[in-house]
């Protein structure tokens, strides 16, 4: 799109002038906006399209892949991402946690006003009397209800303002002991009502896409049309190595070192931060890779994050992961084809043996008797005897 750039490059910006004195991993913790981000480029370019055109999106993860560090890079980095055109009303982001402190709808619409208002220049609040009423009370109690919040949603887009919803942990809203304070089909229609009217757009970040938690819960709704899913994946390996390469450092890994740790942690985000830091501490007491390696297990186990390779393949998440890996699968289904080759070529051969057996009975037979006597199970001086003597018997007869 021509209405907004993207640099393809965070980690180099304002970063080369740094020299830490402490590692540059973050294991197990989210990385910071400030922090360098690794492989999300496209992530960033989907997002950034979309919410200029003031559409929602589903970002979908598994746990520690990231969600909430693309969250906070989008926070600390709208300028480099959000370049509205001329034509269009600039994007008002705020952050809403479903795990803080939110437990039913009325905190929800009232945290996330509280947030929207908060972002607003100054001056936008004091050109409508009824934002500015609303921002002291929800100072002290955040709540509201969805009629008020639709009411003050109004109020906003009068004031040419284009509200964006970053909300974490969105899945919560369907947890048995909290569904019922997001009342189904009102809590979502509410929503969908927001979002159709161009008053709001969200996106929402969660395990699963909304389209498999509607389905897993028994709940018709069209409110997952609504939003446009995006998994985020593992690194690919040049962003694996840039995680591990680029940062600055004063125990910077070496080449094979990230090898090293790539090959224990593969390319989840998350492991590759445990695996970085393992190798610093490593390289800051002079450590070998081997303590380097079982320091990574330690730091890892507690995120229960182990790689699946280490596990025996006797358990059923080691057996699990091997088969959904395809060098594990191509071994077994090159085997699987010769044996399936070989096969059908012993049939082929097989019939074909008959047929001449069948076509040419004496030399056949000739040929059984020479595998019997090879294999000793018929007498050779006494088959050989024996033909003679039917064969000339049979031409004494004949002159006869």
């Amino acid at each position: 799109m021509s209405d907004f750039t993207i640099s393809t490059r965070p980690a180099e910006q304002n970063q080369s002038h740094i020299s830490p004195i402490c590692s540059p991993f973050s294991p197990g913790v989210p990385i910071e906006a400030h922090q360098p981000i690794f492989g999300r480029e496209e992530v960033f370019r989907f997002i950034a399209a979309e919410l200029l055109r003031f559409k929602s999106v589903n970002l979908i993860g598994e746990r520690r892949i990231g969600k909430t560090s693309l969250l906070n890079h989008l926070l600390g980095n709208q300028d480099q991402h959000f370049q509205p055109s001329i034509h269009q009303l600039p994007l008002i982001l705020v952050r809403l946690d479903l795990q803080d402190n939110i437990s039913k709808a009325e905190q929800f619409y009232g945290k996330a006003l509280r947030g929207l208002l908060e972002a607003l220049p100054a001056q936008s609040v004091l050109q409508n009397k009824s934002l500015q009423s609303w921002l002291e009370p929800l100072q002290s109690l955040p709540e509201v209800t969805a009629t008020e919040f639709e009411n003050a949603l109004k109020g906003l887009k009068d004031v040419g303002a284009r509200p964006v919803l970053l909300i974490d942990e969105f899945e919560r809203v369907f947890e048995n002991h909290l569904k019922a304070r997001f009342p189904f089909p009102d809590f979502f229609d509410g929503l969908r009502a927001q979002i159709s009217a161009s008053r709001i757009a969200m996106v929402l970040f969660t395990r699963q896409s909304l389209v498999r938690y509607f389905t897993q819960h028994s709940l018709t709704s069209t409110f997952p049309n609504y939003f446009l899913p995006l998994k985020i994946t593992e690194l690919d390996k040049e962003a694996a190595d840039e995680l591990l390469l680029r940062q600055p450092s004063d125990h910077p890994l070496t080449t094979e070192q990230a090898r090293q740790a790539r090959s224990w942690a593969g390319f989840h985000p998350c492991r590759l931060q445990c695996a970085g830091a393992a190798w610093y501490q490593a390289n800051s007491e002079g450590k070998s890779a081997q303590w380097a390696k079982e320091r990574y297990k330690e730091i890892v186990e507690p995120l229960g994050l182990i790689n699946p390779s280490y596990l025996p393949v006797t358990s059923a998440k080691g057996l699990s992961y091997r088969l959904r890996q395809p060098r594990y699968w191509f071994p077994l289904s090159t085997v699987i084809g010769l044996g399936t080759l070989a096969w059908f070529h012993k049939i082929h051969w097989l019939t074909a043996t008959l047929t001449w057996c069948k076509d040419n009975p004496l030399p056949a037979a000739l040929a059984v008797l020479v595998v019997l006597i090879i294999v000793g199970k018929v007498n050779g001086e006494q088959a050989i005897k024996a033909a003679l003597d039917k064969f000339l018997g049979e031409g004494k007869e004949g002159k006869k």
